[in-house]
């Protein structure tokens, strides 16, 4: 399509500081706490959420409608690869559930 895809190298560790590597993140996605507390519903905020992931050329995707499995077997999964890395939500889990961070 000739678009330019953003290779994602972004890296995190079990060590970092959570307080410092959310207010990261936080940039990284342009969402402030003050736009996050804006958000009406559940519903808003997985959807202000995931527009942010994908501006970043992450995939998104939910599970079809059709899904069999239950949310405490599988809520989602992620695929790890610098260019365009993948994000797959259980589409039976709750709004609350689904929220990416």
């Amino acid at each position: 399509m000739g678009e330019q895809i953003k290779p994602f190298n972004e890296k995190a560790s079990i060590d970092d500081d959570p307080d410092n590597l959310s207010e990261y993140i936080r940039g990284l996605l342009g969402i402030s706490i003050e736009d996050q507390s804006k958000w009406k519903d559940s519903y808003e905020a997985f959807n202000g959420w995931k527009n942010a992931v994908e501006s970043m050329d992450i995939i998104v995707f939910q599970t079809a409608n059709t899904n069999k499995i239950d949310p405490k077997e599988m809520r989602g999964f992620s695929i790890s690869e610098s260019v365009l890395p993948v994000i797959v939500i259980n589409s039976k889990d709750q709004p609350n559930g689904k929220i990416l961070l």
